[in-house]
């Protein structure tokens, strides 16, 4: 079939994770009441139901824990244990997304010609709106928890879902892999906001550190985008068309790599950081097959090269040119569910420590070698 050695290491990875994932959210529902505790086990030993028992009376449970909420508010009674643990964590939430992370990127007449200043404004506005929608619902539901207000049916599902563990639908801005637990879309909530702070420093600071800064590209709310507006920035610093641009590689550069290279071609250059390579290592644009898992490829410097009929100079350092036999197209994902394709990269494929030849492509792509520009990963519903 053209597996890896390592296939069924993965595939029992990929089975691990989808379990902790839903240990994670049971966790969340285990905490009741102590009364609710104990008179459950006052009848005796009781036997455990069927597994789909199981998942609708976990349902079940979330779906009273809500309707609970009004009702221990606003009585004055003491509250359950899932109430006090929810009010924790959304007090721990609000504690780490920032209230102003970042300044909102204010447009000039220069600015706004330039394709990247575009992409970070919108990734920057949809970043706020996001925040304050999010800042928004936890503060209501604070007040709920605390009986300083009443409920409503938008807090009661908001409580059903971060009860469940499952990221409420007003919440669902941007693309992440199926069943990511709550609390880890938080966090990466909190990482995106980090680095659209980061752009809003350097558009104060004017000149080119915006196009200097290392980009995480699967800390953007559309990656997709930000690709296309700097194939439309070298575009239109050089006045080629698009269709003559594509794009190319190379791993391993330092942070300083755009300020001490050639001047004509870090104009067409971005530093990438957070890749990561499954199924082969990679070293500069020479790729080689391996067994390990997926791994995180170091800084990473993506330039815009003219294609063949272009500028000479152009082409000659695009790595692995069109008509390469030995270049190979890579699939670039979103994450490593795999289901979003962002865009494609070119990678030279070379034999391993061991020595030989180098593989044939069709053994590459067999062996289903990938990249994905974000970490985050999910579960089977």
């Amino acid at each position: 079939l053209g597996l890896p050695g390592n296939a069924e290491n993965v595939l029992l990875t990929t089975r691990g994770t989808a379990l902790t994932i839903k240990l994670l959210k049971m966790q969340a529902l285990a905490s009741d009441d102590d009364d609710d505790d104990d008179s459950s086990s006052s009848g005796g030993l009781a036997t455990s139901p069927p597994a789909h028992q199981q998942q609708q009376q976990a349902a079940e449970a979330a779906e009273a824990a809500a309707a609970a909420l009004a009702s221990s508010s606003a009585s004055g009674v003491p509250r359950p244990a899932w109430m006090r643990e929810l009010q924790g964590t959304v007090t721990k939430w609000l504690a780490a997304l920032p209230a102003e992370p970042y300044a909102p990127l204010a447009r000039s007449a220069d600015n706004i010609k330039d394709p990247l200043f575009r992409c970070w404004e919108r990734e920057c506005s949809r970043g706020l709106a996001l925040l304050k929608q999010v800042r928004g619902d936890l503060h209501q539901l604070l007040a709920v928890c605390a009986g300083e207000a009443k409920q409503t049916n938008h807090v009661r599902s908001l409580a059903e879902s971060i009860t469940k563990g499952v990221i409420p639908k007003g919440w669902n801005a941007h693309t992440v892999p199926r069943a990511l637990p709550v609390s880890r879309w938080v966090v990466d909530l909190v990482e995106r906001l980090a680095q659209l702070r980061r752009v809003s420093d350097n558009v104060a600071q004017g000149g080119d550190t915006m196009r200097n800064m290392p980009v995480w590209l699967g800390g953007c709310f559309v990656p997709e985008a930000f690709i296309t507006a700097t194939q439309q920035y070298v575009a239109q610093a050089h006045g080629w068309s698009l269709e003559e641009l594509r794009l190319t590689v190379t791993t391993g550069v330092a942070d300083d790599d755009l300020a001490r290279g050639d001047a004509e071609r870090a104009r067409r250059s971005f530093l990438i950081s957070g890749l990561r390579l499954e199924g082969a290592q990679c070293e500069g644009i020479d790729m080689q097959l391996a067994d390990t898992s997926a791994s995180q490829l170091p800084l990473s410097r993506f330039t815009w090269a003219r294609r063949a009929g272009g500028d000479a100079a152009a082409d000659a350092d695009a790595g692995t040119g069109d008509g390469d036999g030995d270049s190979l197209t890579l699939p670039v994902y979103l994450n490593s569910s795999r289901v979003e394709l962002l865009f494609t990269l070119p990678l030279r494929a070379v034999a391993g420590a061991g020595g030989g030849q180098a593989p044939e492509s069709y053994v590459v792509y067999q062996r289903g070698v990938a990249m994905y520009c974000s970490a985050l990963v999910g579960g089977a519903m």
